[in-house]
């Protein structure tokens, strides 16, 4: 990182924060070398201590579960810190999918169609008209205009490129809003609206690293809360997103039985 990178006073904080979140144990000794991402940027990457790597004890588990969630904080911090103007517009889409009742298709494959989910269920409870990929009820025909929600941790899946490619040549009045790797050129230039997930710089280490999972939970947490935020900015209240709720059947906390 150099002086004049415009995230440079902001990564001692994140750096701190994510530290306090894990439990640090004195005999655990980090060790970090710097590699190459297929980008060219400089990331971290871990030759983890034995005291990481071994999860056989309870506490070894307990700290390395903790650690995950510090790196992966990290990375979605350093996510809305590097896309504040993308995000904000972002925002500003879903706020009128929002008000506007509008038809909003959520695509993807794999785990991160499964992230974007749990976003796009909230957005139902908001008012927007959702449809998720492979669900039972088909998506709506793209004559009918509306919006599109694409997440891909790569942004490099050829379905989802295809997918979107077709939805530009059939209605090119679909709005389409995408979040993915920042270093997924074809991806960003099929968006209307472009989140580029930032997983350049990370100096925690994930023991419990698993594929493509730091960017999908971002995919999940991020936009969960960019929908929580365009329902504010709706005028929403949580009395409002009750009334989007299901009620029919008991649902979990958020069903009132009638007197």
């Amino acid at each position: 990182m150099t002086n004049d990178d415009p995230r440079d006073p902001t990564i001692p904080e994140l750096i701190k924060l994510g530290k306090s979140l894990h439990f640090p144990n004195r005999n655990v000794k980090h060790r970090r070398s710097l590699g190459k991402t297929a980008s060219g940027a400089r990331s971290a990457t871990s030759s983890l201590p034995d005291t990481l790597s071994d999860l056989s004890s309870q506490d070894a588990l307990v700290r390395a579960i903790g650690q995950r969630i510090s790196s992966i904080n990290f990375s979605i911090l350093q996510t809305v810190n590097s896309a504040p103007t993308d995000i904000l517009a972002a925002v500003e889409e879903m706020r009128q999918w929002i008000s506007e009742e509008e038809i909003v298709r959520v695509v993807g494959y794999g785990r991160a169609l499964l992230a974007a989910a749990i976003p796009a269920n909230r957005l139902h409870h908001c008012g927007a008209r959702v449809y998720i990929q492979h669900d039972r009820v088909p998506l709506p025909n793209s004559s009918r205009g509306g919006a599109i929600l694409a997440a891909s941790a790569s942004g490099r899946t050829q379905a989802i490129l295809d997918l979107l490619r077709r939805a530009k040549k059939l209605n090119p009045e679909i709005r389409i809003v995408g979040i993915a790797d920042k270093s997924a050129p074809e991806f960003a230039q099929l968006c209307d609206i472009f989140v580029g997930i930032d997983l350049a710089y990370n100096p925690l280490l994930n023991p419990l690293h698993a594929l493509a999972d730091t960017g999908e939970y971002i995919i999940s947490e991020l936009l969960d809360a960019m929908v929580v935020a365009a329902a504010r900015q709706a005028g929403l209240t949580e009395d409002d997103i009750r009334r989007g709720h299901e009620d029919l059947v008991d649902t979990g906390p958020h069903h009132q039985h009638e007197s």
